[in-house]
């Protein structure tokens, strides 16, 4: 039994040693090898131990995919460009105890002041994105002319200053989609 033992100690660390051997080989080998890339041809030369191979159609398979992955990012871009973009968007926002009470407030008042001042109500679209309250106002602002609208931008602007829970876009898409 202990001939049997020390037989099965002996067999594992010569094995282990030339294993270890082994890995110091493969990676002393991969050290010395290089790779040569030639652009449009579409092959990939390797020169190990003095003897170049040539592999076809590697460098090709691999240009596929990048054009690939550029086309379905030009086809994400094409998407968003449909997107309709809104002058102004005044997002209320949380920071876990819900979003300001007096913010809805302060914006109607805003409207209602620029309305008396155009004689124009203006429209816009709200999104609920939260569970705190946190919602999107999104106005396009398509009913009033630029210096109209620059007038309820900054009003906006202005009503909201340092108010921490209330963000504003200009020119965006909508940040938060149903």
């Amino acid at each position: 039994m202990k001939t049997l033992l020390s037989l099965f100690i002996t067999a594992a660390l010569i094995f282990g040693m030339n294993a270890c051997k082994s890995s110091k080989e493969t990676a002393e080998k991969a050290e010395n090898e290089k790779v040569e890339l030639t652009p449009g041809k579409g092959s990939v030369y390797r020169e190990e131990g003095g003897i170049k191979t040539k592999t076809e159609g590697i460098v090709e398979e691999a240009a596929n995919e990048v054009e690939e992955v550029i086309e379905n990012r030009d086809e994400a871009n094409k998407m968003n460009e449909g997107e309709q973009e809104y002058r102004i968007i005044i997002s209320f926002i949380s920071w876990g105890a819900g979003v300001d009470p007096e913010a809805r407030n302060i914006m109607d008042r805003c409207m209602s002041e620029n309305q008396e001042n155009t004689e124009i109500e203006v429209a816009f679209e709200d999104m609920p994105w939260g569970r705190e309250g946190e919602v999107d106002f999104c106005f396009t602002l398509s009913e009033l002319g630029e210096e109209e609208q620059e007038s309820f931008v900054d009003s906006m602007k202005k009503a909201f200053e340092g108010n921490e829970l209330v963000q504003i876009y200009e020119n965006s898409p909508a940040i938060h989609k149903r």
